[in-house]
């Protein structure tokens, strides 16, 4: 029996049903499958008979699947299973719905919200970590392997291990695996073919923050010699050159984690992750870029995961940036700003305007339309159930509301934001949870038991989500005078910025939290934090206590005569105080502020002034 080069939606794959083809490139594709047994739906990758005489390529494409099969991680995509159909390879893993960091680049020509940094650096450090515990670099981190799901914060996982290889195997595979894709983020002793170990990956996931933060890779150049010589001995540029919203501080860090020596750089990429993130503060970003660097650290490495908010830089718990945040996009060109460039390097050149973007998409419509006409014609001919209009949309603060016109005889219906499906049921309303920033389109195909179902109606105007509260939304709405209408925005109390965190970050019982600092001339004047509660777990008040350090408590009311506790401390060097309220909803949120300078007298002042 012969493999088949290209599947078919409905073909089988060694009892894998095709759904959808997900992608396709020079080696296979990857195909969206039904499981034989289980009521799951698998990625499956298949490499091209073509490829099969070439024992290298056949041996990495089994190795793949051997090196992660033994890899339980939140954010490692997992590896189920893998086989031969005739002379076909096949791989079956987890299927990530969503989209990937380099799509949502695509969107983003300045840089992604710097809170969305921080997440998918964190997640992926930490899958790294645990790849790298078992003694596996992935060898191929860039912004195409990291998927990501709309929606799911938790959702970030590093994926195609193709070219990854065990610790200890100082060669066996024959060439680098390279390829120009790959090359905008090797480190030097990759490029140049010599030993290979977790700090590689570190040296790629910064060369992929240094992306994520501006829009743009570190290095670009007209060949592929450019980039690999500008990797070997180009000093690493500045990301806050490109990008002013971010702190000076982010370049010590991006260029620590990007040393041509393996040995100064971070020892694991968790060190990393968390550097960047003390580096958002400006305080203590110089320590925190200097230390832990050197040898790898044996397995296991420190691994990212929860952080008290007493072992983080003084002031606060980690945001996304120590100014206030850029407009959306950040203002100014993603290119340096008169920094010298390499011999054969060009400056990253600028993404397709947005009048440019927009002309594009009214020219596809158009087609669209026509093509929409033709098909709903074809369909009615045919008996097929009728393809339902054109859906609305409407973004709220928590969801993007899709709604469309019933159709005759349909007894459910599937929803796609973009490509991906959101949604199957009767109803003809759909409420999708604020997916990540960028541009979405709905578009909606009727189903029944009693005919064929219909084609997918056209697709909805193009819907924009920008940066929101999403899970904290609730602690911004508590606090709607206190807190700026979203992350991006300045019109909170005294032009504050702020950003919203998981607990991870914070006090590990707490599920939300919202950050906000007072910057003069990128210096922090003061600082506050909502912790949210929203569901009063047990152990609360050990919780509160554990934030405000014990202190005793004493009468508060505030601004707007709201009464409370007060509690006056000091955390890393910093005079701080602690309010807690009497109001149902407000009991479930904590909040500490912190001084600059001052005594903790002076925090209590300052947290009589906001409106809270």
């Amino acid at each position: 029996m012969r493999g088949i080069d290209v599947y078919q939606v409905g073909d089988d794959i060694a009892g894998y049903r095709v759904v959808s083809v997900l992608g396709a490139g020079g080696m296979g594709e990857v195909y969206r499958a039904q499981h034989p047994r289980l009521p799951r739906t698998d990625a499956v990758k298949v490499l091209r008979a073509a490829h099969l005489a070439d024992d290298a390529v056949r041996t990495r494409f089994e190795r793949e699947a051997d090196l992660i099969a033994p890899i339980a991680h939140p954010n490692i995509v997992r590896v189920y299973d893998r086989g031969e159909i005739g002379d076909s390879l096949w791989i079956a893993m987890e299927w990530v719905p969503g989209t990937d960091a380099a799509q949502l680049l695509a969107g983003h020509p300045g840089g992604l919200d710097r809170d969305q940094v921080i997440a998918i650096v964190t997640g992926v450090a930490a899958g790294l970590d645990a790849a790298h515990r078992h003694g596996l670099t992935h060898r191929d981190v860039k912004p195409a392997n990291i998927l990501l799901t709309p929606g799911d914060a938790g959702a970030i996982k590093l994926g195609d291990f193709g070219i990854a290889r065990a610790i200890e195997d100082g060669g066996g595979l024959t060439g680098t695996g390279l390829t120009v894709g790959t090359m905008r983020y090797s480190s030097p002793e990759q490029i140049n073919a010599g030993a290979v170990d977790a700090r590689s990956d570190v040296y790629s996931l910064a060369a992929t923050t240094f992306e994520l933060l501006t829009g743009a890779p570190p290095y670009t150049a007209d060949s592929i010699s450019g980039v690999m010589s500008a990797h070997l001995f180009a000093p690493v540029p500045s990301a806050h050159e490109r990008n002013r919203g971010l702190p000076p501080e982010v370049d010590l860090v991006l260029a620590t984690a990007m040393a041509k020596d393996p040995a100064q750089r971070y020892r694991s990429a968790g060190d990393f992750a968390r550097a960047l993130v003390a580096a958002m503060t400006t305080d203590a970003a110089t320590d925190a870029a200097r230390t832990l660097i050197g040898s790898p650290i044996p397995p296991p490495p420190q691994q990212v995961g929860p952080v008290s908010p007493r072992s983080l830089p003084p002031m606060m718990s980690p945001p996304p940036g120590a100014v206030p945040p850029p407009s959306w996009p950040p203002p100014g060109p993603p290119t340096p700003h008169g920094l010298p460039t390499p011999n054969g390097l060009t400056a990253p050149p600028r993404r397709p305007s947005t009048a440019r973007r927009a002309a594009v998409v009214a020219a596809v419509v158009s087609v669209a339309a026509l093509v929409g006409g033709l098909v709903g014609w074809v369909q009615n001919s045919a008996g097929m159930l009728a393809s339902p209009d054109r859906p609305d949309t409407t973004v709220t603060k928590y969801a993007v509301e899709v709604s469309w016109q019933p159709i005759e005889g349909a007894t459910e219906y599937v929803v796609k934001r973009n490509d991906t499906e959101v949604y199957a049921g009767p109803a003809t309303t759909f409420n999708d949870p604020l997916p990540l920033p960028g541009v979405y389109q709905y578009s909606v195909a009727a189903r029944s038991r009693e005919a064929a179902g219909s084609r997918f109606s056209l697709k909805s105007a193009p819907t924009t989500v920008f940066a929101s509260w999403r899970q904290a939304q609730w602690i911004a709405d508590l606090y709607p005078d206190l807190v700026p209408a979203s992350p991006l925005s300045s019109n909170g109390f005294d032009q504050v910025g702020c950003w919203a965190n998981a607990s991870i970050f914070f006090d590990t019982t707490s599920q939300q939290t919202i950050t906000c600092q007072k910057m003069d001339d990128r210096t922090v004047v003061y600082s506050f934090t909502i912790y949210g509660f929203p569901q009063d777990p047990a152990g609360f008040a050990d919780a509160k206590r554990r934030i405000f350090m014990g202190a005793p408590a004493r009468p508060f009311t505030s601004a707007q005569g709201n009464r409370g506790q007060v509690y006056k401390y000091a955390m890393n060097q910093k005079q701080c105080a602690g309010i807690e309220f009497d109001m149902p909803k407000r009991a479930l949120t904590a909040i500490e502020i912190c001084v600059a300078t001052g005594t903790a007298d002076d925090a209590v002042r300052m947290a009589g002034r906001l409106p809270m």
